[in-house]
């Protein structure tokens, strides 16, 4: 085709005045560009209009894609897991495991026996997965935990949203507090899950708040992605950590742990340290940021650390 359109360039040359060969070339270097700018436009509106429309998945990629039966077909609850269901105040129904801790393993951790530690999962887990491995965790150090899947997950019902979410929180928090008489929670959120997880966690004053990779807002998450930004303010779901922290700046703050991997590509380690720098007083609240973790094995390199961040809030 290259070796035709150069044998027609030839040809028009030969046939036809320079200036006229010119004008000819500059009209259809015209209409190029105006095609490469009118495709560009469609696949502009197309990937607008998946990120506008279809931004639910991608934001919550670990949702439930079959029915429930199909999720009981194919994971079972581990036989020490006492699982329950609560009804949030629109209506749905949210699944909750409850990972009770052994007098073997309260001799390694805190020994006051109501505190409870409350798990939220980053978007692309579940509680099969890394919702039950944080609680076999906690278990191991001597903290009972909660771990829920959010609306749409697992076996609740609904499907994700902001203020889905945060009623979701609410409701298993309500459940730690009042149904099991919790006296001292721990928040142990993962990157999406700080949203909901700061929400509730400076909302209610609870004792111990850990957020591991978190955001400032997912809008300023976006905000760094070629293309997704200018489709950033049609977000219909944003958890703004930054504005709760606004919030609460000038009061006590929860014994706080913010952990992140300097090497983090998806959430950048500044959104922690922009956070660390909003709270007036610091003496409470901890940076902690890692070398060479990335965003999915943050908890590789921090976890012995941790452990002893933790237990140390704790029995304060």
């Amino acid at each position: 085709m290259f070796i035709l359109h150069i044998a027609f360039q030839v040809i028009l040359l030969s046939i036809c005045p320079l200036h006229s060969y010119l004008a000819l070339l500059m009209k259809q270097v015209k209409g190029l560009l105006q095609a490469i700018i009118i495709v560009g436009l469609i696949c502009l509106l197309i990937v607008g209009s998946l990120i506008i429309f279809k931004q639910n998945d991608f934001l919550f990629p670990g949702k439930r894609r079959g029915s429930i039966a199909d999720i009981e077909k194919r994971y079972s609850k581990p036989e020490h897991i006492e699982e329950t269901f609560l009804k949030t105040v629109d209506g749905e129904s949210i699944q909750v495991w409850h990972q009770t801790v052994t007098t073997k393993t309260l001799n390694k951790g805190p020994k006051a026996d109501n505190i409870l530690a409350i798990i939220l999962t980053g978007n692309g887990d579940n509680i099969y997965g890394a919702g039950n491995h944080y609680q076999e965790w906690l278990a191991g150090i001597g903290i009972p935990s909660l771990a829920f899947s959010y609306r749409g997950y697992g076996k609740s019902s609904g499907s994700p949203s902001e203020k889905g979410l945060k009623n979701d929180i609410d409701t298993v928090y309500l459940h730690a507090t009042e149904g099991l008489g919790a006296k001292k929670i721990l928040i142990f959120a993962v990157s999406i899950g700080t949203g909901p997880g700061t929400y509730v966690a400076l909302k209610n004053k609870v004792h111990t708040m850990v957020l591991v990779s978190p955001y400032e807002s997912i809008k300023k998450v976006i905000a760094k992605k070629p293309v997704f930004k200018l489709f950033s303010p049609f977000l219909k779901t944003n958890f703004s950590n930054s504005d709760e922290f606004q919030l609460a700046k000038n009061k006590p703050f929860p014994c706080s742990i913010l952990l992140h991997g300097a090497d983090d590509r998806l959430i950048p380690a500044q959104h922690s340290k922009n956070l660390y720098e909003i709270v007036k007083d610091k003496s409470n609240v901890k940076l902690k940021i890692y070398e060479k973790a990335g965003h999915n094995n943050i908890m590789s390199h921090a976890r012995e650390d941790l452990e002893l961040e933790i237990l140390s809030c704790l029995k304060a």
